[in-house]
């Protein structure tokens, strides 16, 4: 896991990054995902392209003491053996994909989609570096434990004409500013993939967390463009 100094080094060159090619080369959307962490569920068939199998497999990470369980679609020709491949750790290089239609009523569904596979050693790790465009007004709720967040949702094109929408949440000091944002804004950010871990009571006595598969981006720091 990385310690809250590398983060804040990392953080602070994707921002950079985000601002540097913007300066250079006009405006271009970006999503870029890599998470490293250990696959908690074999690859189950998603779909079949020009002869090429995609699996969905599950992937457990921690960041900053925070449990990520994320969905990453993978070619068979990228991770082999992938109907039996519980245990193995991966680190993936990707993009965020989302599953269903944003005009639908089910929630987006996010993926990672699997491009290439890097070496992580023995440590977790998510990066996620998006810019697009915000889509959907920005909201602020108030969690139950009183944690108080601000979400919207940015879509990003990609070449192939598709378009990926792409749910970001934010707290503290990056709340404010989110507030700001308003429809069409350009936005760069950097952050994770984020779990929502919620409690269930099994009897008066015992009660288990469970964690959902990752379906948004927690917004370390972005910056409007």
């Amino acid at each position: 896991m990385y310690s809250t100094k590398t983060t804040i080094v990392k953080i602070g060159y994707m921002i950079f990054v985000l601002y540097f090619s913007y300066e250079i080369g006009g405006y271009m959307m970006i999503n870029n995902v890599r998470i490293g962490g250990k696959i908690v569920r074999n690859g189950v068939l998603s779909y079949e392209k020009d002869g090429e199998k995609f699996y969905e497999i599950l992937l457990k990470a921690e960041s900053n003491n925070t449990m990520i369980i994320c969905s990453v679609t993978i070619s068979e020709n990228l991770l082999k053996n992938v109907e039996n491949c519980m245990g193995e750790r991966i680190c993936v290089v990707g993009y965020l994909h989302n599953s269903c239609a944003y005009e639908s009523d089910e929630k987006l569904k996010l993926t990672v989609f699997a491009q290439n596979i890097a070496d992580s050693g023995d440590l977790d790790e998510c990066m996620v570096t998006l810019r697009g465009i915000v889509c959907k007004p920005v909201i602020v709720q108030t969690t139950d434990n009183g944690k108080t967040f601000a979400k919207t949702v940015i879509s990003i094109k990609h070449a192939e004409n598709h378009i990926d929408y792409i749910p970001i949440i934010t707290d503290d000091q990056d709340l404010t500013e989110m507030q700001s944002l308003m429809e069409g804004d350009r936005i760069g950010a950097v952050g994770v993939l984020w779990s929502t871990q919620h409690k269930k009571e099994i009897s008066p006595t015992e009660m288990y967390i469970i964690t959902d598969v990752a379906d948004k981006v927690f917004a370390s720091g972005f910056v409007k463009l």
